[in-house]
Parts: C-alpha cells; sequence; structure tokens
C-alpha cells in the first residue's frame, strides 16, 4: 500500500503485478478497489516471466524498487519502480542475496519479506529448516554482507508475510 494509502501494489503466486486505487468510506474503512490492472511480470530477458521461474511469494518496496521472491527457481529479483510506484518496463535485476537461499526446498521459499532501515531486507524460508528453525535472513546495503538468522514459529503457523511498524 502507499505511503499515502491510496494505491496498491500487490503480486500473484504466477508471476504478475495487481496494481489498484483504494477506496475508502466515511469512517476511513476500506470500501473497495478502482481501476484494476492486472500484468505480467517481465523476466531478465523482457519476456513474461513463465513457469517454472514464475512461483512469485513475497514482495516488499525499497526505495524505488520493488523486491520479489520467487520459489522453484529460488531467486529475489529487483523491479524498478516509477514516481507512481508502478513497475517499469526495465528489465529486472537479479538482487544479491545469499547463496544459502537456493538450497530451500522447491515449493517452501521466500514466503515473507519485508523492509527494514537503510535499505536492509528480512526475508524468511518457508522451508529451509536447521535446527529446528526456520532461517531467515537480513540482507545487506550497501556492500553490507547479509546476516542469517533463526525463527521458531507456533506450532502449526507458518509466516506468510510481515510488515515493518513504525516503532
Amino acid at each position: 500500500v502507499s505511503p499515502d494509502g491510496k494505491r496498491v501494489l500487490a503480486i500473484t503466486d504466477r508471476a504478475a503485478w495487481l496494481q489498484a486505487d483504494l477506496q475508502y468510506d466515511g469512517d476511513g474503512m476500506l470500501a473497495g478497489i478502482e481501476h484494476a490492472d492486472l500484468s505480467p511480470m517481465i523476466d531478465i530477458d523482457g519476456k513474461s516471466t513463465v513457469a517454472p521461474r514464475s512461483d512469485s511469494e513475497s514482495l516488499t518496496i525499497v526505495g524505488n524498487a520493488a523486491l520479489v521472491g520467487f520459489e522453484r527457481q529460488a531467486r529475489v529479483m529487483r523491479f524498478a519502480l516509477d514516481g507512481n510506484r508502478s513497475p517499469t518496463s526495465e528489465r529486472p535485476t537479479v538482487f544479491a542475496a545469499p547463496q544459502a537461499i537456493t538450497r530451500q526446498p522447491s515449493n517452501e521459499g521466500l514466503e515473507t519479506m519485508t523492509s527494514l532501515e537503510i535499505g536492509r531486507v528480512l526475508a524468511i524460508s518457508e522451508g529451509l529448516i536447521e535446527n529446528g528453525a526456520m532461517t531467515a535472513w537480513i540482507f545487506g546495503s550497501e556492500g553490507r554482507a547479509a546476516e542469517t538468522l533463526h525463527y521458531v514459529a507456533a506450532p502449526g503457523y507458518n509466516p506468510t508475510d510481515a510488515t515493518t511498524l513504525p516503532n
């Protein structure tokens, strides 16, 4: 959701962007969407992203870019955004993530990402388990190395999304 709460940028599980204007009622509660657009993500070759590379799972915004985590062919892609926070036609690039993300089970990858301060990103793997805990990373910025963390989920629960709160 844009900082002003007026637009949403989301992803599907099949490498598509959903963009829409958010509508609110008189009490400020979300009431609907308008001007929805569903469009394919382009891959590094400039064409639509297709299987097996199309299993998009997580999204976070860092500056003027959208970072998208993918399963099956595990990677994080960086997509340029315009001034309205819409993806541009520029070809995406591979974001420098730890090599360990390639060890994730095929359909249990980076289910969760959120932006932290100074361009850093918290990413949690759904299926890379080490010593009974899910593996997570804080991706570095400006040449900083990624940090590896471990997350113990409550029984029966897996992280499926995250957001960074102001505090």
